[in-house]
Order: C-alpha cells, then structure tokens, then sequence
C-alpha cells in the first residue's frame, strides 16, 4: 500500500523506477516530452519531493498537461539552492521550455534608465534590459515586464512625489503638465522649481526599483556545499564562472537582469554573509579556477 501511495494516480509515459530514483538533494529538474521536447524546467532544494508535487497536483492547469506529455525527467544535482538557481535560469534560456511561461518575456523586459535634461532635471529614457552594459547599472532606476507596467510605475511616481510629467516625458504637449495647473506639480517645467529640489524626489521616487549598488570593493566567490561543493564568482552582479570537482567553467562577463536578481537576494540575507568572500577575479580566472 504504501509503494503504490508514493506514485501519483494519473496516467504517465515515465517509468516509476525513474521516479524512485529522484534524490532528495537540491538540483534542477527538466520534463522532457516527446523527441527530448523539454516541457519544464524547476529547482528545488528536493527534487524528488518537488517533482512529485508536481505529478499529483494533475487536477488542471499546468501540471496536468506536463504529467500527461512527460516521457522523461533528468536532473542535475546542485550544491545548495543558490547554484539551483543560476542553473535553472541559464537552462531555461537556453532550452526554452514549453511551460516556464514566466521566464517567456526575459528578452522583452523593459529597463529605465536616469538621464538629466539641458536644464539639468533627473529624467528617464527607456531601453531593452538586454542592451544594459556594466557600466549603465548604476544609472537603471527601473525593470518592467510590459510597457503597460512602466507607464504605470511613471504615473505614481508624478501622483506620489510630485514629479513633473512633462519633464519624465508622459506628457507632450504645452509649456506646463497638467498637475501643474492642479497645483500638484511644484513647477519643475516652468522652472519655479530649481533642479536640486526636484532630484532629490526623483531619486526617492525611484529608489526602490533601481538597480542596487555593488555592495563589495571587487569581485566575491560564494561557497556552496552539501552533498556537492561548488564556488561561484561575482563581479558587479555578473557571474563570472563557477568551480566544481570537474574544473573552472568561466561565463560571458555581462549583466543579466535574472541572475541580479538571484544573487542580490543572496548577498543582501545576512545569513549567507558567512559563505561569501572577497578575492582576486583576474587571478582566478587567470589559473582557470579558484586559488
């Protein structure tokens, strides 16, 4: 009774020795369907535990559809979460899974970035999240999914701090914005407002969103370790390359909007601090791996 428990009740192409063998370690895990189609790629800190989730939550939606398509699933067993998770990222661009919807818009993202005008007032000017070059990051004040989300964002930030929409360029036409003639506006495009004023709520207005400061004074490797070992190297949120028992493999030194996100979450938790240090990224890269 309880061999037949542990295997989900729906119909599948996989064979349960397959599902057996799933470890309880963490790691990525890929469906694959017909002609190695890959359906689904996930992390989880358990992959046996996660897939099996996956295969008895087959009521409707997603996961209906992949236990019913799925022929296979692999996986790769990773160090500890953080390495799942730059794993899962780099694999679901380049597979280009069926079902990762949320990842389908990754190369569509929108990036804001703060520009100043003749007169000297903080703006912004849009442009593809995958046209940021290192040396843009500190000026990026913002990353939308759509251009619907960022004229939103832009909207609150004119109601909430009193920016001018003239000047953030919402608006177009005439000398004032129209909050201005609402007394809403402090006069930023009339010049009633002098620029200093004006950037300092520019700058709270958008701080939250904006790409946030490299915290070190150069590159770091994070150190994983649980049933695997794995070092990966960091500079200005890029990720440099990872070492494991099986050699250095070095990465394009490029920013990418998912893996920012991932690893300032890392470094940001105090509880990590322990497991990150500072060193040489030349060196390193350099002797092919971590010294």
């Amino acid at each position: 009774a309880d061999e037949i428990m542990k295997h989900p009740s729906v119909p599948l192409a996989i064979p349960y020795e397959i599902l057996d063998n799933l470890p309880e370690e963490p790691g990525v895990y890929i469906f694959y369907g017909d002609d190695r189609t890959p359906l689904y790629i996930g992390k989880s800190v358990n992959i046996h535990d996660r897939v099996m989730d996956h295969l008895s939550n087959t009521a409707f939606g997603t996961d209906q559809k992949m236990a019913m398509l799925a022929k296979n699933i692999e996986y790769i067993e990773t160090a500890g979460e953080l390495s799942a998770l730059l794993l899962e990222s780099a694999m679901i661009k380049d597979l280009k899974p069926l079902y990762n919807k949320k990842d389908r818009y990754a190369r569509k993202l929108i990036g804001l970035k703060k520009i100043k005008d003749k007169k000297g007032y903080l703006t912004v000017k849009s442009c593809e999240i995958t046209e940021i070059t290192i040396e843009d990051l500190t000026d990026i004040v913002g990353v939308f999914k759509s251009e619907r989300q960022m004229k939103n964002f832009l909207s609150d930030a004119v109601d909430n701090h009193k920016l001018c929409a003239r000047i953030l360029g919402t608006e177009k036409l005439g000398k004032n914005c129209f909050n201005f003639r609402l007394s809403k506006c402090l006069g930023a495009c009339s010049g009633l407002e002098k620029p200093v004023r004006y950037n300092i709520r520019f700058i709270e207005a958008f701080y939250q969103n904006s790409i946030k400061n490299w915290p070190f004074r150069g590159a770091i490797m994070i150190h994983e370790k649980e049933e695997i070992e794995e070092n990966h190297l960091f500079d200005k949120w890029c990720y440099l390359g990872s070492m494991t028992k099986n050699g250095f493999e070095k990465k394009e030194y490029r920013f990418d909007y998912d893996t920012y996100r991932i690893v300032s979450r890392y470094v940001l938790n105090r509880k990590n601090w322990g497991n990150i240090k500072e060193i040489n990224a030349e060196k390193m890269i350099e002797n092919e791996g971590f010294v």
